[in-house]
């Protein structure tokens, strides 16, 4: 995983109950925007890519990234059998089981960086919250397979995206898979119904599109260590993402006993 190029890293987070019918399409998507960063960053950065491998789409995520040769870095949020116990179908441990042995699996608390457990949270929610915080604070593109519903689950998809879109301004990328649940949800707004790019919308709760090609010229900026007075703040959120990754790639070098 060493390299002296620029890190990005490139998480995902999103349902464990996608529906069987858009998983082909969330897998087409998953692909064409792997392939397209790797164009964009050829020769500019290392690329990572950073899945939990829940059910669903971290571990659909997973299988693209290893497939476009990507080193693929496992944070658990919690230790891993407790993890896996977790999962609940047989199926789904069995495909942890075999992405695991092909990627880096760590712990997100040990962690120096990671942010302390919330004591204020549900017991059951905290870690959850925790590997968002660590996904949304080293993943310079954070993709999410999801319905697009701001549901208030502590930890989950939406809560994640919601606290990145809030937080910088214009957020860091947030590459928007939608799809559906087997549960029955549905998709927000049509004019948001295709994979792409999204910031926070007018109104509270809704998402705007944004342009491919402007997170493109971002990430090259980024990477090229170029500055550009118009984009001054997206440029700083990232390289302080990217910085916050070189750090995680490099503590997960020092030492192999960082694997759970």
């Amino acid at each position: 995983m060493g390299s002296a190029l620029p890190v990005i890293i490139i998480g995902v987070m999103g349902h464990r109950d996608v529906d069987e019918a858009h998983i082909a399409s969330a897998a087409q998507s998953i692909h064409d925007l792997l392939h397209e960063l790797q164009e964009i960053t050829c020769g500019r950065a290392r690329l990572i890519a950073a899945s939990a491998l829940a059910a669903g789409a971290d571990q659909l995520f997973a299988r693209e990234a290893l497939s476009h040769g990507l080193d693929v870095i496992v944070p658990l949020p919690m230790m891993r059998e407790e993890y896996r116990s977790t999962l609940a179908d047989p199926h789904a441990v069995a495909v942890f089981d075999t992405l695991a042995r092909q990627a880096q699996c760590f712990y997100v608390a040990d962690w120096k960086e990671a942010p302390p457990l919330r004591t204020d949270l549900p017991a059951a929610d905290a870690p959850y919250r925790r590997l968002g915080d660590v996904l949304d604070s080293t993943c310079a593109v954070l993709v999410a397979v999801w319905d697009g519903t701001f549901t208030g689950a502590v930890g989950g998809t939406g809560d994640t995206v919601a606290r990145r879109l809030a937080r910088d301004r214009p957020p860091a990328p947030i590459f928007w898979i939608p799809v559906s649940r087997r549960s029955g949800s549905h998709t927000r707004g049509s004019t948001n119904s295709r994979p792409g790019f999204i910031g926070a919308g007018p109104v509270p709760g809704e998402l705007s599109q944004v342009a491919a090609a402007d997170v493109h010229r971002m990430l090259r900026r980024a990477c090229d260590n170029a500055d550009s007075p118009a984009d001054d703040e997206s440029l700083k959120a990232l390289r302080t993402r990217m910085g916050r990754a070189a750090d995680l790639t490099h503590w997960l070098l020092r030492s192999d006993s960082r694997s759970v």
